[in-house]
C-alpha cells in the first residue's frame, strides 16, 4: 500500500502542490491580518483562521478527488496504470489515503502555522488582537481531521456516474452548509458537534464505495 501511494504521490505530482498549499497558508494569514485590526475581536482571530483552511481544503479535496479518481475512471485510464497485478480497489484505496493524508497534515498544519504566527504578531503589535487557549488548539485540529473525513463524501456521489461536476457540486454544497453560519464562533464547520458526526459519515461512505466497487473489481 506504501508503495502505491508513493506511486500515486509522484504520478499526479502532489510534491507541487506542497508549495500551492504554502501560498495558499500565506494568502488566508494576509487576510485575516487585514481584517484583524478592525473585524475580529481577539476571540474571533483564531476562529476566522480556521474557517478559511477548513474551506479552503474542502474545495481542495473535492478537485483532487475529480482529478485523481473520479476523471481515471470515467476516461478507464485507470485500467493501464500498472503492469503488475494490481488489484482497481487497491489502487482506489491508495488515492483515498493520499488525499486524505495530505488534506488533514495540511489543515493541522496550517492551523498551527497561522495561529502561531499571530500568536508572535499579537506580542508585538498592538493592533492584532488574538487570543487562544490549548483547548481550542486540540479542537480545531481534531475538527480539521474530521473535515477531512467528511471531505471525502462528494467522492460516493462522483463515484455513482463518475461525475466529476457532481463531485466539485458536492463539495460546494458541503462548503455553504458547513459554514452558513457566517464567520463568526457558530459556524457549523469550527463545531465538533457538527464535524465529529460528519466525518463518521465521510468514513463510512468511502468505506461504502469501496465495497460497492470491489464487486466489481478486476486483476490489472
Amino acid at each position: 500500500m506504501i508503495n502505491l501511494i508513493n506511486i500515486e504521490w509522484k504520478k499526479n505530482k502532489f510534491n507541487k502542490q506542497v508549495i500551492y498549499v504554502l501560498l495558499s497558508i500565506l494568502s488566508i494569514g494576509l487576510l485575516t491580518f487585514l481584517f484583524s485590526s478592525d473585524t475580529i475581536t481577539n476571540d474571533s482571530a483564531p476562529v476566522f483562521i480556521d474557517l478559511l483552511v477548513k474551506a479552503f481544503f474542502i474545495i481542495w479535496e473535492g478537485v483532487w478527488i475529480s482529478k485523481v479518481i473520479i476523471e481515471e475512471y470515467k476516461s478507464k485510464s485507470i485500467l493501464v496504470l500498472f503492469t503488475t497485478s494490481v488489484r482497481i480497489t487497491k489502487v482506489l484505496t491508495a488515492k483515498i489515503i493520499l488525499i486524505f493524508l495530505f488534506s488533514a497534515s495540511s489543515m493541522v498544519f496550517s492551523q498551527f502555522f497561522l495561529n502561531g504566527i499571530f500568536w508572535g504578531l499579537s506580542i508585538n503589535l498592538p493592533m492584532i488582537r488574538y487570543d487562544i487557549g490549548t483547548t481550542d488548539i486540540l479542537v480545531y485540529v481534531f475538527s480539521s481531521i474530521m473535515v477531512a473525513l467528511f471531505g471525502l463524501l462528494p467522492l460516493t456521489v462522483g463515484m455513482i456516474n463518475y461525475s466529476t461536476v457532481a463531485t466539485l457540486v458536492t463539495s460546494i454544497i458541503l462548503l455553504l452548509v458547513s459554514s452558513n453560519s457566517g464567520m463568526g464562533f457558530d459556524a457549523l464547520v469550527s463545531q465538533l458537534s457538527f464535524t465529529i458526526p460528519f466525518g463518521i459519515v465521510g468514513f463510512f461512505s468511502t468505506v461504502i464505495t469501496l465495497f460497492m466497487q470491489s464487486r466489481r473489481d478486476v486483476i490489472i
